[in-house]
This record gives structure tokens, C-alpha cells and sequence, in this order.
């Protein structure tokens, strides 16, 4: 079962691989390791972020885990944003791991959600995603950011080839609740073809709420204020003819957060103000969660995943234990980050594309 959830992960076939990890957990409630991959697929699957389950996976016994795995559970534990970047930049800086494509995805992965909150640029996330996919050019995640990000930045021709790509490698649209071809096909016609795009939204009125409800927030990744606010709109119109007020209220959300940017802020915060009104939660718990803070649950556990880190005996190379990369890991440097994307250990400045 964790051989095939581990294929599964890879070609982002997510309910075989959730499925598989399950079954592994019931054979053997103590596999650690299948604890971990679990949650990284509904990670992947935008189900839940993994910080949800890091506090019950170090519960578990964590002496089973090799070493690349132990030293990832220390990097998932720090704090998004700089603190993280560092713990995956060491890991990286390892001659055993340096070409690993997963951990240059998970990287490239917290560059392009959070760099910019430390002023990053986006295209630092992109050679890095170009790197995670020129080591793995089968590795659905990765090919999957990389065609979001240069849909984003309006990189017509390089976005088309990788979206090719994409729907070739991917597992079949039963695998997932969101099938990400067929996603950024949609977001691709939004930034690039606005006008043939708008034609076919009608469309979408047939979509289930809950499909509709996604893409009106996944179209946030392509810039694209006016797409989000009319596909916010749509959900509002479809919710309130089946009496859903939860669809309607992130509707309401993904309305407003498309009217703002576009300079329509009285009108944007009524939009995200009805909310209130149709859900008994506060609108700013769906919509204003800060992702910067602590993760892995209490102090308790990120001291126990340090520890491990600590513990943790890494493969030797030449008669030599490695444990620091040979870049200078300062926390929190611009500086830093931009010598690592252009020159870190085992790259040639911009990755190659696929």
C-alpha cells in the first residue's frame, strides 16, 4: 500500500494516494512515515496545510524516519517565511540532497506563497519551480506551480507548453476534486484570452458549488481582480437560487476580494461585509488567516522536531558527515535567498524548462 501511495503522490492521482496511505495506517497504526505522506497529499490536494496534523504526527514514534524524512519534519515545523526557508536551504545544501526535486519543490512551494510577504520575487519562486521540474519532470505538484506561476506572470508561450505537459502526466479528473488541467486551462484562457473566456463563463453556472466555490478562489494565482470579482458573482447568483448560504458567503468573499485591487474598495468590503450576514462565523475566519505564524502545533512539538533534527545522522559523502550548506544562511535575507536561486549548490543560475 505505501509503495502505490507514493507512485500515486507523484502523478498527483490523490485519492489513490489517500486511499493507499489510509490503508497502510490501518495495517499499522504506528507507520510514521505513511502518517507524514498523508498529510503532505492533502497538502497537495489544497484539502488542509500540513501544520493541521504536524502536532499529532510528532506524537508518534519519529525513530523510524530516515534521515532526509526527520529533517523535513524539522523544516515543516519552523515557522513559514524566513526560519523555514533557512531549515530547507540546509537541507538542500547537502551533497546527498541538493538535486532532490522534492525538497526543491517544497522550497520553490513556500517562495511562491510567502516570499513576497519579505519582499522575494516572484520570479525567484520560478526558477526554483523550473529546477524542481527540470529534476523531475513527472512530478505533478511541481509541473502544477509551475504552470500556475507563469500563467501569473503572463508568460504566454512557456505557460502553454508546461499546461501540455501537465495534462499529459496527470492522473485521471476522478483522482481529485480539482483536476489542475483543467483548472489552469480555465485560468490560462482568463489571463491570456479574457474576451473568449468571458463568452464560455456561462458555463460555469452548470459546475457544482463546490467546484464553482474553487475556482473562484483559485483564480486569485493568475492576478486576475476582474475574473475573481465576476466568478464571485456567479457563485453568489448560483448559491442563493439553492438556498446555500455557505457557497453564498464565499462568494461574497472571493467578490470582494476582486473588487478591491481594482479600486472599488467601498464596494469590495460590502461585499466581504454581507458575509457575516449569511454564515455564523466571522468573515476574517475564512479570509484574513494569517499563514506567517508558528507551526506544529505547540512549543512542545517543533522542540521535539528540533531535537530530532539534532539527532538526526546524516549519510556521509567521502568519509565526511555534511550538515551545513555552503551558503551563508542568515534568516530573513533578500540577499541570501536571491544568491541561492541563482547559485545554490548543484544549479547553472535559471533552471532549464521541460
Amino acid at each position: 500500500h505505501f509503495l502505490s501511495g507514493q507512485d500515486a503522490l507523484r502523478r498527483g492521482a490523490w485519492k489513490s494516494a489517500e486511499r493507499q496511505y489510509g490503508a497502510a495506517l490501518e495495517a499499522d497504526s504506528s507507520f510514521t512515515l505513511a502518517r507524514l505522506r498523508l498529510a503532505e497529499v492533502r497538502r497537495w490536494m489544497a484539502d488542509r496545510p500540513i501544520d493541521a496534523a504536524l502536532s499529532d504526527i510528532l506524537k508518534m514514534d519519529l525513530s523510524s524516519l530516515g534521515p532526509l524524512d526527520s529533517l523535513l519534519l524539522v523544516a515543516y515545523s519552523e515557522p513559514h517565511g524566513p526560519a523555514q526557508l533557512s531549515a530547507l536551504e540546509t537541507i538542500l545544501g547537502l551533497p546527498e540532497y541538493h538535486l532532490d526535486a522534492y525538497v526543491t519543490l517544497l522550497y520553490a512551494d513556500e517562495l511562491y506563497h510567502r516570499g513576497g510577504l519579505w519582499e522575494v520575487p516572484l520570479d525567484s519562486a520560478i526558477v526554483m519551480l523550473e529546477r524542481a521540474v527540470a529534476r523531475d519532470s513527472f512530478l505533478v505538484p511541481a509541473v502544477e506551480h509551475l504552470t500556475q506561476a507563469l500563467i501569473r506572470t503572463g508568460r504566454e508561450e512557456e505557460a502553454a507548453a508546461v499546461l501540455q505537459h501537465l495534462g499529459l502526466i496527470h492522473a485521471a479528473p476522478g483522482e481529485s476534486d480539482l483536476y489542475f488541467p483543467e483548472v489552469w486551462e480555465l485560468g490560462f484562457r482568463e489571463k491570456f484570452h479574457p474576451a473568449e473566456a468571458r463568452e464560455q463563463r456561462g458555463e460555469l453556472a452548470d459546475l457544482p458549488l463546490a467546484m464553482l466555490g474553487l475556482y473562484a478562489r483559485w483564480v486569485r494565482y493568475i492576478d486576475s481582480p476582474s475574473t475573481q470579482a465576476e466568478l464571485g458573482a456567479l457563485l453568489v447568483t448560483q448559491a442563493d437560487k439553492v438556498g446555500s448560504p455557505h457557497f453564498a458567503a464565499q462568494g461574497f468573499i472571493a467578490r470582494g476580494l476582486g473588487l478591491i485591487p481594482q479600486g472599488d474598495v467601498e464596494e469590495g468590503l460590502a461585499a466581504r461585509g454581507t458575509v457575516g450576514q449569511r454564515c455564523d462565523r466571522r468573515p476574517t475566519q475564512d479570509a484574513g488567516r494569517d499563514r506567517a505564524g508558528p507551526v506544529g502545533g505547540s512549543t512542545r512539538g517543533r522542540g521535539r522536531a528540533r531535537r530530532l533534527g539534532r539527532q538526526t545522522r546524516l549519510p556521509r559523502t567521502g568519509g565526511e558527515r555534511r550538515s551545513r550548506s555552503p551558503v551563508p544562511l542568515r534568516v530573513g535575507s533578500r540577499v541570501r535567498i536571491a544568491r541561492w536561486v541563482s547559485g545554490g549548490p548543484g544549479s547553472n543560475g535559471r533552471g532549464p524548462g521541460i
